[in-house]
């Protein structure tokens, strides 16, 4: 997300003993930590600012848990392990992908990330489905979200490049189910949303991240095994100190309960 700060208040007493349990970092993560700290129903805040903001913040003890859409760094690595005196806890908490979508009659059922960024990228040079072996003179219409959205940043990281943009006329949305409601009823368009949303009248393109490799399908299975190029992990990393209230919301997001808010909200959960 773009917010530099979002902060998810849950209504609880906090005493004056112990004060809510902060999580800090990914803005990819703001808002599903929200959901988590606020079903969790205890006391949390959360904040973004991007994964190397929280692993600041954990190191300088303004952060409980730093959420990082990363693995760490070595040099990260090593500064938290010399601060904490040992190794630091980095917690795997789900899977995040982003799956590509056209109308159900395309005939085009496979794409690589090049093509995508000629979709997409500024500068890129396909605008017709004829390229991609679809039918002819047939202008593609591509779909977006909003600059704000997590989904935004990670598919432009992913496809474009952190430095690049999008084309401009790229129409937006606010959320993934209008973007594949729209696609239903667009024989011409493309988008990107999280895998749950697949619905009637859309189906997900097979994704190579290379033209000459096999594409591959976002399943749970590809996701999780990170086969499909268009996913990642998800990560809490916190001190082996942790407090008992901070071990107990990283147990909840763990648990049935905790992934199940996850699966709502468009992520894979971890499975078993």
């Amino acid at each position: 997300m773009k917010l530099a700060s979002l902060f998810a208040f849950v209504p609880w007493i906090v005493s004056a003993e112990a004060g809510p349990v902060q999580v800090i970092g990914s803005d990819s993560m703001v808002v599903l930590a929200a959901e988590w700290a606020e079903a969790h129903r205890k006391p949390v805040e959360v904040s973004g600012g991007g994964s190397g903001v929280g692993v600041a913040a954990l190191l300088n003890g303004s952060a409980d848990i730093a959420t990082v859409a990363r693995p760490l760094e070595q040099g990260e690595s090593e500064a938290l392990t010399k601060q904490f005196g040992a190794a630091p806890v980095v917690t795997k908490v789900v899977h995040e992908a982003l799956a590509v979508f056209v109308h159900k009659d395309n005939p085009v059922s496979r794409i690589s990330i090049d093509e995508l960024r000629g979709i997409y990228g500024a500068g890129g040079k396909i605008d017709n489905w004829s390229q991609l072996g679809g039918t002819p003179a047939s202008q593609i219409a591509p779909l977006a979200r909003h600059s704000n959205s997590g989904a935004y940043f990670y598919f432009r990281e992913t496809v474009l490049g952190k430095r690049a943009e999008f084309k401009e006329g790229i129409r937006e949305f606010s959320g993934s189910p209008d973007t594949v409601k729209l696609i239903a009823t667009t024989p011409t368009a493309i988008g990107f949303a999280p895998p749950p949303y697949q619905r009637d009248g859309v189906k997900p393109l097979a994704l190579s991240s290379a033209p000459e490799r096999e594409p591959v399908l976002p399943t749970t299975k590809t996701i999780r095994d990170g086969s499909y190029p268009i996913s990642r992990p998800l990560y809490f990393v916190s001190s082996p100190k942790a407090s008992a209230e901070t071990k107990k919301f990283i147990e909840f997001v763990l648990s049935k309960e905790g992934q199940s808010v996850a699966a709502k909200q468009g992520y894979t959960a971890l499975g078993d």
